[in-house]
């Protein structure tokens, strides 16, 4: 079910980089259980009530110890997604002694970009307008 993440070119393609993108990621087959389908309305209502077909299919996507998604700016000429939505499922900090200077301090996220607390069942969600 978990492939290795891959990464979007431009022009629509994905590829795998190791070296930048180390996650592992499973795609959701739209309306598949009860759970994905009040999932996918509910994005879809938090996005103005769009029709929940417009969505891209949801994924799950897993880190385990050392594996990361390298900072990066997602550069395209025409958006191919609009919205972005990540929802924390679960958090082991015992895996992960570096998180204070990628996720928690908050006095170091001048320096870093914004950051956001693993909190599991917190959601985070952006437009990419």
């Amino acid at each position: 079910m978990f492939v290795c993440s891959a990464i979007v070119r431009t022009n629509g393609s994905s590829f795998i980089d190791d070296h930048s993108r180390t996650s592992t990621t499973a795609y959701l087959r739209r309306s598949q259980t009860s759970v994905i389908k009040c999932i996918e309305q509910r994005f879809a209502q938090f996005q103005g009530n769009i029709n929940p077909l417009r969505l891209e299919l949801l994924q799950v996507v897993k880190y385990e110890h050392n594996q990361e998604l390298k900072p990066h700016i997602d550069w395209f000429y025409h958006a191919n997604q609009m919205i972005n939505e990540f929802i924390n499922i679960k958090f082991n900090f015992s895996l992960h002694s570096r998180f204070c200077n990628i996720l928690l301090c908050d006095d170091i996220a001048p320096y870093r970009g914004i950051r956001f607390r693993p909190i599991p069942g917190n959601s985070i969600f952006w437009s990419n307008q």
